[in-house]
């Protein structure tokens, strides 16, 4: 008999097998070999590994710490802190889990006095909602270079005070110290007018990652942003929205090195961009990139969209959402002029140029795809369009048709022969049909996937109880289900949610005004793993008094 061992298991069925187990046991896979603590390390099992701190359960933490099995169970290497000011249970709580923590978010929590010499091992720090200056012990205790460690800076909340920003960016320009930054992520500091180049030079050799967000016009010498840009050599990610001009733009993608790896460029809403640059970055780097967001960039046209074309050995995702002056010839010349097998993901939002005949080619020619979004391109509700994704894609893992005003007939294939109908996509993890006209047939005979994971369902409204009890028999491993503003939705079909779905994390029922307080009742007793319910708008619910009433319960809860 042929023997098998594990370590021939392809990446993508560990990772799948990884999926199902607990954090705990993720824990434990981590110490197997180097491949399985890299593939337990990925970001989505991260987040699994969070562990959030507030006032309201700082005391029931410390004493869960405090038994004998926490050294074993009680590792997080991912740690929010939220709404907390300085305090002896924290400096307790942080002694125990300190040593583990490598993601760092601190959230309405200037507590800079209880970190500090506490989480040696911390690579990336998430500062948001502090719009006010930190003053004595904690002001001093605010040296980001005790933190060796530190590769990944994230100030991007624009609930920051530019005092509290410019004084945590200040310690990072300095001549001596020991933190090389891998990636930055800031909202540009205008004035002092040094102080954004003073650090991006101070990091050029070690930075992989940019995310700029420009609320106004950068300022500063172009000359001296061009040396800058020259040195950032290992620079594979770009990300920039907001207000930049356009000969920062032009600066910046003429001086970064030809030999820069880079595989993600987002310029999503950036109106500053215009078609030289474009040409400019696809004659560069169209050997490298893999990833490419150009959502709202009004200049992209059907001649930039043809250059596409040269980037099909290499592009996986492709972005072009709102882009208006892009015709269906341009979309199919850039990335479906015949078969193309590496593009992996692709967003159309809000093409309303797009048919369906275009769809059922791009279905044909992108055999590969697994991610396709298609939100509110309503002329693809033809029978023969839907029915070939189905046909073709069968290799979906998200699949995004809002306001595509799909009916239960296409989703089953009954519109159209031959039938193809949505089960074919057994691999579908995400499927979202907000306000589509779907009914609880569909919930009964088309939602039958055992690997779906998310599934928004908002402002359809001929669901309810009965298609809700189907659905939860048939998809038993949904992790988020969005039901917002589904006015048939009520108290029983809550309950189903809650008894059926054990893997439920998060729970959208917004402006259903059929659920009252025993709905609430179901949840704080059946489901044990939510961490995030959204219940707003709700007249038949006291929603200030069942919010307290779930945070007394689940002080972890979001809402």
């Amino acid at each position: 008999m042929a023997t098998f061992e594990i370590e021939h298991l392809p990446n993508e069925v560990i990772l799948n097998i990884f999926s199902y187990l607990s954090r705990v046991d993720l824990l434990w896979a981590r110490l197997v070999c180097k491949r399985w603590l890299h593939l337990a390390s990925l970001p989505e099992f991260l987040v699994r590994n969070r562990l959030i701190i507030t006032k309201d359960n700082l005391f029931s933490l410390l004493s869960r710490l405090e038994k004998p099995d926490a050294a074993s169970t009680m590792i997080y290497q991912n740690v929010h802190l939220y709404q907390l000011y300085s305090c002896n249970f924290l400096d307790k709580i942080l002694n125990k889990i300190g040593s583990h923590i490598i993601s760092l978010r601190l959230n309405n929590a200037a507590v800079f006095t209880n970190i500090q010499g506490k989480c040696p091992k911390l690579r990336e720090l998430t500062v948001g909602n502090i719009n006010w200056m930190p003053v004595g012990e904690n002001r001093i205790a605010m040296d980001l270079n005790n933190f060796e460690s530190l590769t990944s800076i994230d100030l991007l909340c624009d609930n920051l005070t530019d005092q509290f920003k410019i004084l945590l960016l200040q310690q990072l320009t300095k001549e001596n110290t020991r933190i090389k930054l891998q990636k930055l992520q800031v909202r540009y500091v205008i004035q002092p007018a040094d102080l954004m180049t003073n650090l991006v030079r101070m990091h050029a050799e070690t930075l992989r990652l940019i995310n700029f967000y420009f609320p106004t016009q950068p300022e500063g010498d172009l000359e001296e942003w061009c040396e800058i840009f020259a040195n950032l050599k290992k620079l594979d990610s770009i990300i920039l929205s907001g207000n930049s001009s356009s000969d920062w733009l032009s600066c910046a993608f003429a001086f970064i090195p030809d030999e820069a790896p880079l595989k993600q460029l987002c310029m999503s809403g950036l109106m500053r961009i215009n078609h030289p640059l474009i040409l400019l970055i696809l004659r560069k780097w169209k050997n490298t990139l893999e990833n490419l967001e150009l959502m709202f960039c009004t200049c992209l046209n059907d001649e930039s969209m043809g250059l596409l074309w040269n980037l099909r050995n290499n592009l996986r995702v492709l972005n072009v959402s709102y882009c208006s002056f892009v015709s269906q010839e341009g979309l199919l010349k850039g990335i479906a002029k015949e078969c193309n097998t590496k593009l992996r993901g692709l967003y159309l939002n809000d093409n309303s140029d797009l048919t369906g005949e275009t769809i059922s080619l791009l279905a044909e020619r992108l055999p590969y795809l697994e991610v396709l979004s298609l939100e509110n391109c309503r002329n693809i509700s033809r029978n023969k369009s839907i029915s070939s994704l189905f046909q073709h894609l069968t290799r979906l893992r998200k699949l995004v048709l809002n306001e595509c005003a799909i009916t239960d007939r296409q989703l089953l294939g009954r519109a159209i022969k031959p039938q193809f109908s949505i089960l074919r996509l057994r691999g579908l993890e995400t499927l979202s049909l907000r306000g589509c006209q779907i009914t609880n047939y569909a919930l009964t005979h088309a939602f039958k996937f055992k690997e779906l994971r998310v599934l928004k369902l908002g402002y359809c409204h001929r669901i309810s109880s009965p298609g809700i009890a189907h659905l939860v028999t048939n998809c038993p491993m949904l992790e988020s289900l969005d039901l917002n503003s589904c006015v048939s939705i009520d108290d029983e079909a809550i309950m189903h949610v809650a008894k059926g779905l054990k893997r439920l994390r998060k729970l959208n029922i917004n402006n259903c005004n059929k659920v009252t307080s025993r709905a609430i009742d179901y949840i704080i007793e059946h489901c044990k793993n939510i961490n995030e319910l959204c219940i707003s708008g709700i007249n038949s619910l006291d929603v200030k008094e069942e919010t307290r009433r779930l945070l007394r319960v689940r002080p972890q809860l979001k809402l």
